[in-house]
């Protein structure tokens, strides 16, 4: 996965989660890469893992319209 799509992972996860984007990041990419999920589907894992782990509608929601407006929304 391209730093800048991590990047932009994590800068929505921590507007949404705040301190615990990090945590919450690295834990998803280990569940990603425990399943075998690699290439251009790593970034769709994770967001579904992160957004599931978020348990949240309204700041999962959010999480994801933070995407949509990143560099990882436009691909």
């Amino acid at each position: 996965m391209p730093s800048g799509e991590q990047d932009a992972i994590r800068s929505a996860l921590a507007k949404v989660v705040g301190p615990m984007a990090n945590l919450m990041f690295e834990d998803a990419l280990r569940e990603a890469q425990h399943a075998n999920v690699q290439g251009p589907e790593l970034t769709a894992s994770l967001v579904a893992i992160l957004t599931r782990d978020i348990a949240d509608d309204d700041l999962a929601e959010q999480f994801r319209q933070l995407l949509a407006e990143s560099e990882v929304g436009r691909k």
